[in-house]
């Protein structure tokens, strides 16, 4: 289970529930209250769905709600299994013309999955995340004429997996088969380097997870991501 506060992470031992709550059974009301200014004022906590709900039950018990919780699927796929679908070569590296169309679609997309506007919570962190995709090579994009129809971006990548974050298709250019082409089309890109895609999808985003399995990921693992906010 890793925490995450800000940008930066905090790994936690692997342990299971039971352990989880022995670990985590000296919290009480007033320590928790005593040691929360602390932490960070917005950190997410991520890990297996069965070890993580310890943790957060344990600290809501004494005071410390997370603002949102999200169960998810961790799913993968080998680069043996995707389809020979065409290439799609329009998609590629974000570069730096391509910070509006960042900013507000990565902006839009945060809405939509975590009901926030990271423009008003940190407007220059949030800048400055926007500058790094369109120069780091890890963010991808597809455009026709101007407008953007799909991004995504690598979060990490080793020669055994690569995990893709931040699948975005605008509203307006949904229910087109878009992002199943790009999807598709980053795993080839990622493919030459890694034997395997991986991510994280919402278990209710029935969209996203007809989409990844028709590329042929499958579930691995039963996630979750906990959602803390103190200045709330």
């Amino acid at each position: 289970m890793t925490l995450h506060p800000g940008v930066g992470s905090i790994e936690i031992e692997r342990l299971s529930p039971a352990e989880l709550i022995e670990t985590f059974a000296f919290l009480d009301r007033e320590l928790v209250q005593r040691r929360a200014p602390a932490l960070p004022r917005r950190f997410q906590v991520i890990g297996a769905r069965d070890a993580l709900a310890p943790f957060v039950r344990r600290f809501a018990e004494n005071g410390l709600a997370p603002r949102l919780s999200r169960d998810q699927i961790y799913m993968a796929l080998d680069r043996a299994d995707l389809p020979g679908d065409p290439a799609l070569p329009g998609l590629r590296a974000a570069r730096r013309d391509d910070y509006e169309r960042l900013y507000e679609s990565g902006a839009r997309l945060r809405a939509e999955e975590l009901f926030e506007d990271p423009r008003l919570l940190d407007p220059a962190a949030y800048a400055r995340r926007v500058e790094e995709e369109c120069r780091d090579g890890l963010t991808f994009v597809w455009c026709e004429g101007d407008a953007l129809r799909f991004r995504a971006s690598l979060s990490a990548i080793t020669a055994d997996a690569a995990q893709i974050s931040g699948v975005y298709t605008p509203p307006e250019a949904r229910r087109r088969g878009i992002a199943t082409r790009g999807v598709a089309e980053v795993c080839r890109r990622i493919f030459p380097r890694s034997r395997h895609a991986c991510l994280f999808v919402n278990d209710f985003n029935q969209p996203a997870l007809s989409v990844y399995r028709r590329l042929g990921f499958k579930a691995l693992a039963d996630w979750g991501s906990a959602f803390y906010d103190q200045t709330r």
